[in-house]
């Protein structure tokens, strides 16, 4: 009997030697407001010796949950530090061989994530256990950024937008009218923004509106103030007035346009009618005509002007002009005859004959000066043509 219970005690004593690591986490989510300091408890037991003891922390980062990083370790009695953004800011809390626990310096945002607490102590167990701790950074919300859409004018609508840069967890927003009125508005959350809409607006929507982001770490606030106008045409009034105006504009400078062109031409035909008067023409003609006629006699037509004295025009026109140089040149032949000193005798007679005396009296002054009597003579004819 005695031999058969001392049997089993070897066999017993070789599964106890044999054992596992035995891995706990009291906490397993854990938070931090930035820039302070985390903890990450993680406790272990174990029967085996701590000669080969391992202990790794990693992180799997929110932002980047791919890309997992190795935060501190400690191997068979060294502590070897990680040499990413961790470097300097994690240490142990206490030693090693008697807690795995750790803790983050100034924690940051990126600092969020899952961590992963390993350890291994051959020979107790082949597969290490394993603890998990969930970090939060927490960040108050930032002020908070208002603004508006949409027409301030009754009968209208304006959406209000309140948003922020920075808030974990994300804020809650609320949209109310500043008391007195003290009016609680329906408010849309959209991830990082909120919104709020005000439909049907009267005189009465004019106001001071405040919007307040909240989370666990505090609120923040801001406001804006509304202003409603009564009546208006609005914006497509504006542009439908603008438009019929630069209509107007150009129907009004083609018309001017069109009257001017108008003038230009009704100018231009009278001024044509003005240099060519048949009626003047056909008066010059037979002027010219009776003049080289050798039945008329030349005395008559010299004395004309004397009878019936007219100005000529300040400035005469081409063809009279003209016509004034072919008198001059047709009465030459007929005027070398008549009396120099006494050119127009029927001033003195009164007869329209010239005498045989005067004739004589040619002859005798033949010694005058031909450019001092055609002088005269361009004179007098002048005066006759016009």
């Amino acid at each position: 009997m005695k031999s058969h219970l001392h049997l089993p005690l070897p066999w017993i004593l070789t599964l106890t030697v044999v054992g596992a690591v035995k891995v706990t986490v009291n906490t397993p989510s854990v938070h931090v407001t930035r820039g302070g300091t985390a903890l990450l408890p993680c406790s272990f037991r174990t029967t085996a010796a701590l000669n080969r003891l391992n202990i790794i922390w990693t992180v799997t980062p929110l932002v980047e949950p791919k890309h997992p990083l190795q935060v501190i370790a400690y191997e068979q009695g060294q502590i070897v530090e990680s040499l990413t953004e961790y470097l300097g800011r994690v240490k142990f809390a206490f030693r090693p061989t008697q807690d795995a626990s750790i803790f983050i310096n100034h924690t940051r945002v990126s600092d969020t994530g899952t961590y992963q607490c390993t350890v291994i102590n051959p020979p107790d167990g082949a597969t290490p256990n394993i603890g998990l701790v969930g970090l939060t950074v927490l960040v108050p919300p930032s002020i908070p950024d208002c603004s508006s859409d949409g027409h301030g004018q009754e009968g209208g609508s304006i959406h209000l937008f309140c948003s922020v840069m920075e808030g974990i967890p994300a804020p809650r927003f609320r949209w109310e009218k500043i008391p007195p009125d003290g009016q609680l508005l329906i408010t849309r959350q959209e991830d990082s923004r909120g919104s709020a809409a005000l439909t049907n607006i009267t005189l009465g929507t004019s106001g001071l509106y405040r919007c307040t982001a909240t989370n666990q770490l505090g609120s923040q606030s801001c406001a804006i103030e509304l202003h409603i106008h009564a009546g208006g045409i609005g914006t497509m009034g504006i542009f439908a007035a603008i438009t019929i105006t630069l209509i107007m504009g150009l129907v009004l400078l083609a018309l001017f346009a069109l009257v001017l062109n108008l003038h230009q031409q009704s100018r231009g035909k009278w001024r044509d009618a003005e240099l060519y008067d048949p009626a003047r023409v056909d008066n010059l003609s037979a002027g010219l005509h009776a003049m080289k006629s050798p039945d008329m006699a030349v005395p008559s037509l010299i004395t004309r002007p004397v009878s019936r004295p007219r100005i000529p025009p300040a400035w005469p026109s081409s063809h009279i002009l003209y016509s004034v140089r072919r008198s001059q040149i047709s009465l030459s032949p007929v005027l070398e005859t008549a009396d120099i000193r006494n050119p127009f005798p029927s001033l003195s007679s009164g007869t329209d004959s010239i005498t045989e005396s005067e004739e004589e009296d040619e002859d005798n002054t033949s010694d005058v000066p031909p450019p001092v009597y055609r002088s005269s003579l361009y004179s007098v004819s002048s005066g006759f043509l016009v």
